[in-house]
Order: C-alpha cells, then structure tokens, then sequence
C-alpha cells in the first residue's frame, strides 16, 4: 500500500511536521514535485474506482536507478574482495531494492502530482496493480484507488436554525467563576489539626472485598484527592473525622461506576496516611500575573470575556449539532468508498468478538447490522462535510492545530518537539485537525444559513487531499 503524501525533510521540527500532518497534499512550497515530463492517464473504473497508468521516462528515472545501483556496488559480501559479487547478484538486488525504492519513495511523489494535476481527492490509499522497470527503460506503474464522493454544495435555505444570543453574564456568575479559578491555584498546607474535613486534601490506602473477594479497582495504595470532588464518593463520607494513621472499617454499597458490581456491598479498609488543607491564594498582582493582567478589575474583565467566549462556544456547538441531523436529509443516497466500507466492517467484526464474544450468533448479527447502519451515516456525513470543506474553500490555520498540540504534549508532560516527531503525536495531529475542520464546516454553514459575512480563504489555499494513514472523520 502507498500513502498518499510525501514531503522532502525541512530542518525545524514544526515546520517539517507541518509538512507531513497538515492535512493537505500540498501544505508548501517544500514539496518536490516531479518533472512535467511524467504521463498520467486516468480510468474511470465505475462508482468512486479510479485507476492511474503512470509512465516515467528513462531520462526521468535514471538518476535513481543509477543511484540504487551505486549503493549496491558499494556492499561488500563475505567471501568476496571489494566491488566482487556471486554471478546476476546485482541484477537480482536490484530488483528487490529498486522496487522498494519505488513503493518508498518515488510513487508516491508521481501520484501526488497526477492526483494534483487531475484535481482528485483520494478517499483510500493506492495500491500498485502492476509495475515495470529495469535499468535500460522508462518506469511503467498501474496504481488503483477510491476517490471521495463529489458533492454539490447543499440548499441552505433548507436549513433551520433559530439564532441564539448569549445571556448576560450576572455578578454571581462571574464571582462564581472567579472563585473556580482561585481554587485552580488553591495549594495544599498543614493543618493545625489534622482531621478530614470537606474541601481538604487526603492521601489513603483502601482495600476493598464482595463476599470476601478482591474486586476490580476495589484496592489502591496512596490516591490523593479532594473531599467534596467527584472521586470516590462512596467513600469520602467515612472518611470525614478521621486522623492520619487511623483506619477504618466500613460497609459500602458500589456505585455505577463499578460496572457490573455496582449495588453490590463491599467491605472496606480505609487507612488515612495524611490530610491537609487547600490554602485559596490572594487576589493580589502575583495571582493576576498568572492570567496576563495586573489589577483586580482587569483580572474580572478577562474573566467574564472568557465566560462570554464559552457561551458562545456552547451556541455554536448547538447549531453544529442541529446541522449534522439536518444536512444528510438534503442529500440523495451516494456511492462511498467499497474499501472504506470492507476496513469499516471487518473492525466492526473484530471489536464485536472482542468486545461481545458472549453474544449469540443472531445477536451478533443483529448488533453487526446496526454498527455498519451507523458506520454509513458517520460515512456520509463525513463526505458531505468534506465536499462542503473543498467547495466553500473553508481554511483552518494549521498554526492553530500545532497550538493545541502544544498543549496536550505539556499536559502529558512531554517534550513538546519529540510528542510532535512520534506516531502518538502525528495521530493525535490529525485528530484534533480533522475536528477542527469539521467544525469550520459547520461554522460555515451556520454563516451561510444567517447569510452573516464569511472569511475568504487565503489566495494560496491548498487542495484538500489527505493522507490516509491517518483516522479521518468531520463528522464527530
């Protein structure tokens, strides 16, 4: 299989990460492309199935033939003086490595510029059907994939939505608000005297048993939380009033959160090793610094612009919402992608026996039947999404992706360069890329239906064509 993009190597590591994850085939002006002299004939082989017949003239290709064969003279075999090989070693070498060499590299750099030049977009990764090359001729390569499904952009008189305008921010609200964010900045002290009390920091030891068994998450050593949070309710109304070192006996009815032994009765051991009080920090210059701003006015200021913000994040989310029910109605039935569907269906297969191996075999059907119901709705949704994305010429700035990036590899503790070089880290890329590009969708949308103003993409906006190693889904 060959993937879709390839990019020459840049020397910082945003900008050739960049390169690599943005999503576009073409995110810049580093990318390599081949010499005009290469031919690409398309074949329409019915539904979304498209075929290449890819043709690269000697003068072309030689410089990568010769180059593989140069690396090949240089290998030194046991038994053999230097530049010395068993007879037809090179030749049959050759083959093998040049055609890895193909599928690695040079493929992918010609299907890029036919995909390019054909203006195509590629639902599933291409594979070689046929390939042809020697030293002495020109490269010849058949390369068969799925292309997405072609859209027109919907009615949007069609849709409905009702405008919503944010409430106002009250006193309370906002002093509400103010109080969260200094207990975001709340530090744990020394009591005078040390029993539990609600709002105080405690670190236990529990074992937990049903009917004298150990159960799953039932014992742990040194959890830390707070009295009143949302962790382990079952046990913080014992553990009020107790005193480091004690330990407590307790019968305990599990809470949902235990799955399939919640009701149950569970015995409990608790042993508190330490509890401390959360100090609130001062409304002072030191505390406003933390947020940008230095007095307490300005510090109420921000505070309510970002309550203001998240409103009106909750309004759009609301309206995103709606559309994704309303726009699949506005479209016909559409071919999509058959090897998206077969790679759909065999996941579904392997998680339901994962998952569900108890499941009788009509169940399973059953349960197949609707998982492959939503897997097409999911498919559809994301295909209109992305026909709207590439009509409407809707941008989303990569730099905004990379910031959020930042962001999960410092809460994972993570060298933020070498998060953004691994695989975890180009995933997790695209994930938060895709999820932002659907939401520009429906942003986009939503402006259209108000008929309010649009920003106009940039005069160098790029072709849409992802690169498939990669989940990509508008549609969540």
């Amino acid at each position: 299989m060959l993937t879709g993009v390839f990019f020459t190597q840049q020397e910082d590591t945003q900008s050739s990460f960049l390169a690599r994850s943005c999503g576009f085939a073409f995110c810049g002006n580093d990318f390599l492309y081949p010499s005009a002299f290469m031919q690409a004939t398309l074949e329409d082989l019915g539904q979304l199935k498209r075929a290449f017949q890819i043709e690269v003239p000697l003068e072309e290709i030689k410089s990568t033939y010769d180059a593989v064969y140069q690396r090949l003279r240089n290998t030194r075999l046991n038994g053999f003086r230097p530049g010395k090989f068993p007879k037809g070693w090179l030749d049959k070498r050759f083959k093998i490595v040049m055609q890895q060499e193909v599928e690695d590299t040079v493929i992918p750099r010609y299907l890029n510029q036919a995909l390019h030049d054909h203006e195509l977009s590629t639902a599933t990764q291409a594979s070689i059907e046929a390939l042809e090359f020697n030293r002495r001729s020109p490269l010849s390569a058949k390369l068969l994939f799925e292309v997405k499904p072609d859209l027109e952009l919907p009615d949007y008189t069609k849709l409905k939505l009702e405008r919503r305008t944010p409430e106002e921010i009250t006193k309370e609200e906002l002093d509400k608000e103010i109080d969260g964010l200094q207990q975001s900045r709340s530090r744990p002290v020394a009591k005078d005297n040390p029993v539990v009390e609600d709002g105080d920091l405690v670190r236990i030891d529990f074992e937990g048993t049903v009917d004298g068994e150990k159960f799953e998450d039932g014992t742990n050593e040194n959890i830390v939380f707070i009295i009143g949070s949302a962790r382990h309710p079952e046990l913080q109304p014992h553990l009020l009033g107790m005193r480091p070192e004690e330990t407590k006996e307790v019968d305990v009815t599990l809470p949902e959160a235990f799955e399939e032994d919640a009701g149950k009765t569970a015995h409990y051991t608790l042993i508190l090793n330490s509890v401390e009080r959360m100090e609130l920090p001062e409304l002072d210059e030191a505390f406003f610094a933390n947020w940008g701003v230095n007095t307490e006015e300005e510090f109420r200021e921000k505070a309510k612009a970002n309550l203001q913000h998240s409103r009106e994040d909750d309004i759009k989310a609301s309206y995103r919402l709606t559309l994704r029910e309303q726009l699949p109605a506005l479209y016909d039935d559409f071919p999509l992608p058959e090897a998206v569907l077969v790679q759909g269906e065999t996941s579904i297969d392997q998680q339901l026996q994962k998952e569900e191996p108890e499941l009788t075999e009509a169940d399973k059907a059953k349960r197949k039947e609707e998982e492959i119901a939503k897997l097409r709705d999911n498919l559809k949704l994301q295909y209109l999404l992305d026909s709207i994305f590439r009509k409407e010429q809707v941008f989303v700035d990569p730099r905004g992706t990379m910031e959020e990036l930042y962001g999960v590899a410092q809460m994972f503790g993570s060298n933020p360069d070498e998060f953004l070089n691994s695989h975890i880290g180009e995933r997790m890329y695209h994930r938060i890329s895709d999820r932002r590009e659907g939401e520009a969708v429906l942003d986009r949308v939503t402006a259209r239906v108000f008929g309010d103003p649009v920003e106009e993409a940039p005069v160098h906006h790029h072709d849409h064509n992802h690169d498939h190693d990669h989940d990509h889904d508008h549609a969540h």
